[in-house]
């Protein structure tokens, strides 16, 4: 599989499976439903996700671990975050449903998420989190974690290199700078 999906995800065509089978607003599915939808047990769906939360945000993670995590690692800014747009963009018609539940989880959870992997390429670069990095880093996630939901919800109506040109805008300068200096070259994924 091309990215590194398959590589990176355990019986990633099969639960790619289950997202396509879902045909509607995911808040009226029940686990049951999509089980019969594309053809699995019950058991089968809670060995591929640990709960019906993660199978909402499992693939914005596996995109997420490919392309976004990698900012400051192996991407800059721009290239990292359009390479996951476009990554969520494959997925647009899916996502779109699954985005119109309304879910602290999701936010909170991708958001303790996000902040563990920056805190880490900080470390990485060497650099201290003073308590001023800290609340930048915080806020620009909390914004970030709020404005691609509301894109997907919107149907993804600004393109992928566009939305990731504005989401850039909003780092602030400091965080910006120390992230947009790649430690290496990206191993073998490409942006484009």
């Amino acid at each position: 599989m091309e990215d590194g999906f398959a590589r990176l995800c355990d019986k990633y065509e099969s639960k790619l499976r289950v997202l396509h089978s879902v045909d509607g607003p995911i808040k009226d599915i029940s686990v049951k439903e999509l089980c019969k939808s594309c053809g699995i047990s019950q058991a089968t769906f809670y060995r591929y996700f640990e709960s019906r939360n993660l199978f909402y945000v499992w693939y914005q993670l596996l995109c997420g671990t490919i392309a976004i995590d990698e900012i400051g690692r192996s991407f800059n800014w721009h290239d990292g975050l359009r390479y996951h747009l476009r990554l969520l963009s494959r997925e647009r018609k899916h996502l779109q449903l699954i985005a119109m539940r309304e879910s602290d989880f999701d936010v909170s959870f991708m958001e303790r998420r996000r902040a563990e992997i920056m805190r880490e390429t900080l470390a990485m670069h060497g650099v201290e989190i003073t308590p001023l990095l800290d609340v930048q880093m915080k806020s620009y996630l909390h914004v970030e974690e709020w404005l691609v939901p509301e894109w997907i919800r919107s149907g993804m109506s600004l393109d992928a290199d566009s939305f990731a040109t504005q989401i850039e805008s909003i780092v602030p300068r400091e965080l910006h700078d120390i992230f947009d200096r790649p430690l290496s070259p990206p191993g073998g994924a490409s942006p484009r």
